[in-house]
């Protein structure tokens, strides 16, 4: 656990300096959207396909770990599908407060995942973690649209806006481009692979930062059942799945701890903009992400020293 918490630290120490930044009112909001674009549509994708095309997977079995990823996480969706009655009445909440649990179950937070796995494991675990998104995004993304959708009031997806959100994703984009030139052979000249460098060099503390501006805790004491379920659900419900499908397919070693640890990291900040946008309850989807990266600090730790 030791050395979880001394990889760890400077990744909530910089999370925490963000929210110190916010707190100032140094930035405004509509700069600190500036700097979630850029580093969404830029910095990001660089760094992800520069890991890609020169990624080395050998014998990592990376397809294994995209059905253990991919697994895991629907298996979360079908069961707060299927028990979302239940689920209501346990929790005392609303149908709207619903989805944003859903939600807070059943995604990843793809800035904080892709900063948690080099600070650990160095290049071979952002590689991974691309994996990981790769595998995790499009279906989390695909299912939150279709499950807020249809019981919220938001618009109804067609097939057509569903595919356009996720074949437009830069992350997407950057870990399919940088996967089809290292398949290819295609050598990449170095000063386009320092290009890559630079611009996504700033990424991992941009995003931090970015994410710690954007922690907002607002009636956490009347919302605490649905917080806690997002908490216990996604954050130490989801981890003990992916370990059972990591047996399942067998997945060990990097790829194995990889896998868990992603079904640990919080859910996905966008989960906020669906929830505005589709019907959801906003104010508790804040909480959650809020609530979850403060326990994150703690619990990762905690799985990792359980795991390894």
């Amino acid at each position: 656990m030791e050395f979880a918490i001394i990889a760890l630290a400077p990744v909530f120490l910089t999370i925490v300096l963000g929210w110190l930044i916010g707190k100032t009112g140094l930035i405004s909001d509509e700069h600190w959207l500036g700097v979630d674009q850029l580093a969404f549509y830029v910095l990001f994708p660089a760094i992800l396909m520069r890991s890609m095309i020169t990624a080395d997977f050998g014998d990592l079995p990376v397809f294994r770990m995209m059905a253990v990823m991919i697994s895991g996480m629907v298996t979360m969706q079908i069961i707060m599908f299927v028990l979302k009655n239940p689920v209501q009445r346990i929790l005392k909440v609303e149908t709207p407060a619903w989805t944003s649990v859903y939600q807070g179950s059943c995604r990843w937070h793809t800035f904080l995942g892709l900063a948690i796995m080099p600070a650990l494991f160095g290049e071979p675990g952002l590689a991974l973690a691309a994996v990981a998104t790769a595998a995790i995004t499009p279906i989390s993304n695909a299912a939150s649209v279709i499950v807020m959708s249809i019981y919220n009031s938001g618009p109804r997806p067609t097939v057509l806006s569903v595919g356009k959100s996720l074949f437009s994703n830069p992350f997407i984009l950057a870990i399919i481009a940088g996967l089809t030139i290292q398949s290819s052979g295609i050598t990449v000249p170095a000063p386009i692979l320092g290009v890559f460098d630079l611009a996504g060099g700033g990424a991992l503390g941009i995003a931090l930062i970015s994410v710690g501006a954007a922690l907002r805790i607002g009636q956490v004491k009347k919302d605490y059942r649905p917080i806690a379920a997002a908490v216990v659900l996604k954050m130490f419900i989801v981890p003990l799945f992916m370990a059972f499908y990591c047996m399942v397919f067998d997945v060990s070693g990097l790829p194995r701890t990889v896998a868990i640890l992603a079904g640990s990291v919080p859910t996905a900040a966008v989960s906020y903009i669906f929830a505005r946008r589709l019907g959801g309850d906003a104010e508790l989807m804040a909480n959650i992400i809020t609530i979850q990266i403060i326990v994150a600090a703690f619990s990762l730790p905690l799985i990792l020293s359980q795991i390894n």
